[in-house]
């Protein structure tokens, strides 16, 4: 019977170890994939909410901004009803804008 030498045993030392470190980095890269993954999900699943609220604030300010006109055109006072038209116009020009751009970020 041969005895193995002490350079075989710290071969085999070694390759056991970095055998065990591949095993390790690997359980890592599983962990790191599931992470990333769920990190995505939470993306997707806040840009659908975003839109979801860019799309209620519009329908609620349009709703507003026609209740508004309406108000001012049953008035019968003609400067009344064009400066609510005036600040309709532009409230929607301004919303349209905005809400333009925070869809544009959620891309």
């Amino acid at each position: 019977m041969t005895t193995p030498t002490s350079s075989a045993k710290a071969t085999d030392a070694n390759t056991a170890g970095a055998n065990a470190s591949r095993a390790t980095d690997a359980g890592k890269g599983k962990d790191q994939n599931a992470f990333v993954g769920l990190g995505l999900k939470v993306v997707d699943t806040t840009k659908k909410a975003g839109n979801r609220s860019l799309d209620a604030y519009e329908k609620a300010l349009d709703s507003s901004l026609e209740y508004h006109t309406a108000i001012a055109a049953a008035s019968n006072v003609e400067w009344v009803s064009t400066i609510a038209d005036a600040q309709a116009k532009l409230a929607r020009e301004i919303s349209a804008a905005t809400t333009a751009a925070a869809r544009e970020l959620l891309k």
